[in-house]
This record gives C-alpha cells, sequence and structure tokens, in this order.
C-alpha cells in the first residue's frame, strides 16, 4: 500500500511569520483558507499566486498517484 500523493505534497505557505508553514495539498479539498497558528496571516488557495500552485500540485499529485496505480500498489489516502 502505497500514501496518495496528496498526503504528501506540501504547499508552503505565505506567512508573515518565519516559520513559513507547509500544509498537505489534501488538506485543501476540504477548505480554501488556512490560518497560520502562528501569526495569524490568512491564505486562501483561491486567490492567486495559491490558485496556481495548488492546480499545479494537485495535477502532479493526480499523475502520481495513477502511476503508482499502473505498477499494481493500492494508493490510499489519510482520512
Amino acid at each position: 500500500m502505497a500514501l496518495s500523493m496528496f498526503d504528501q505534497l506540501l504547499m508552503q505557505l505565505a506567512c508573515k511569520c518565519r516559520k513559513r508553514p507547509a500544509v498537505a495539498i489534501g488538506y485543501f479539498d476540504i477548505i480554501s483558507t488556512f490560518i497560520c497558528p502562528i501569526c495569524g496571516t490568512v491564505t486562501d488557495t483561491r486567490d492567486e499566486p495559491h490558485r496556481t500552485l495548488l492546480s499545479e500540485l494537485r495535477y502532479l499529485a493526480t499523475e502520481l498517484d495513477t502511476q503508482t496505480r499502473g505498477s499494481g500498489e493500492v494508493v490510499e489516502r489519510i482520512k
């Protein structure tokens, strides 16, 4: 069994703090905004440049998961 790339690929967020948190792209299947727990900066993935970056990462994750399935492995998402 392989873990889906949606749960492995990280998107770094634009925060004002120096921590610059990264969140798995699968997190944005449910919500479209992220509030940094450190500095409170809100990142909205519906706005540019986040929308384009997230779209590209989702495409990459889909392609990589498809290749993994093609090699006979089961791809599973974290729930």
